[in-house]
């Protein structure tokens, strides 16, 4: 629930504490619609019953959520994610383990040891786990 009362030119509002609430993307593209069109966070703050801070995350998002709906995310979806599988994501488990283990060891690490050992290590699943893949990994600088 919320008051709101005015103190001659300032607005305050006493908010109480909220649920979570989820925003599926319906609401989310209408808000970015609504911003780019000249609304003020402000008055979807006080139209939309939502906090700030929501606002703004979904506006500076705004991207990310015009690129789900392009890529036919469903409308009442509420989060925008994209699940990894396969041997590249296990390398990658894998290869955080190791990185921490050589930190822990007080170990240095270069660009070249870590993708060294990612390259190992995607071998060594393609070889253990029976990957059945054309794919390759070059261990590159934006993989």
């Amino acid at each position: 629930q919320r008051g709101m009362r005015t103190t001659g030119k300032v607005l305050v509002i006493r908010v109480m504490k909220r649920k979570r609430k989820a925003i599926d993307l319906e609401q989310k593209i209408a808000i970015v619609r609504q911003y780019k069109g000249g609304q003020t966070a402000l008055f979807m703050v006080l139209n939309l019953g939502l906090l700030k801070s929501t606002i703004s995350t979904i506006i500076k998002n705004s991207d990310r959520i015009r690129e789900a709906v392009k890529g036919f995310a469903p409308m009442k979806s509420t989060i925008i994610t994209k699940k990894r599988t396969g041997p590249i994501h296990d390398v990658e488990k894998l290869l955080v383990l190791w990185m921490e283990d050589q930190i822990k060891n007080l170990m240095l690490l270069s660009l070249k040891m870590i993708q060294a050992k990612a390259r190992s290590l995607f071998e060594d699943l393609k070889k253990k786990e029976g990957y059945d893949y054309d794919q390759t990994f070059s261990a590159s600088h934006g993989w």
